[in-house]
């Protein structure tokens, strides 16, 4: 179905791995490459939770090398496309239960974290690129339609 979780999941991915790279590439400003940052945490974070991995040990928004900024992307990477293939076609429902890093417990299904984590993720590839572009920087279109156009291209994590 045109616009199912499973392809904004395959567009992320996309984007996600090319806007990473302009930014590295180009030498972004360091606030754009920590907008980025803050994505691979978020989707390390749920989909962490999702497979039953639990939080993982790390602190939003710290300051982290470019090297790990990388792991994390291929990381986020991995484990969005695990939770992905082991929940679809209909797995999206299933409800599951996890402790924030506040310690609170909650439980939401898979797909309704999935649409906040796409939506979230949209959000700091923003900010990145748009904190890159105010800095004279410019940084590629990553519409949905132009990667459906364009035959769905694949990331490079």
């Amino acid at each position: 179905m045109p616009g199912s979780l499973e392809n904004r999941l395959r567009y992320n991915n996309w984007a996600n791995a090319l806007l990473y790279r302009e930014l590295t590439a180009k030498h972004a400003p360091e606030g754009a490459r920590r907008a980025m940052q803050h994505r691979f945490e978020t989707e390390l974070t749920w989909s962490g939770r999702i497979l039953r991995l639990g939080n993982p040990k790390l602190e939003l928004w710290a300051r982290v090398s470019e090297q790990l900024r990388s792991e994390w992307l291929r990381t986020a990477r991995h484990q969005m496309e695990q939770v992905s293939f082991a929940e679809s076609p209909g797995g999206f429902e299933r409800l599951f239960r996890y402790q924030t890093y506040s310690g609170e417990e909650h439980e939401d299904s898979v797909g309704e974290v999935l649409e906040h984590t796409l939506i979230h993720s949209a959000q700091y590839r923003g900010e990145a690129a748009g904190l890159s572009n105010a800095a004279g920087i410019q940084m590629p279109d990553l519409d949905y339609i132009f990667w459906q156009r364009s035959g769905e291209p694949a990331g490079d994590a």
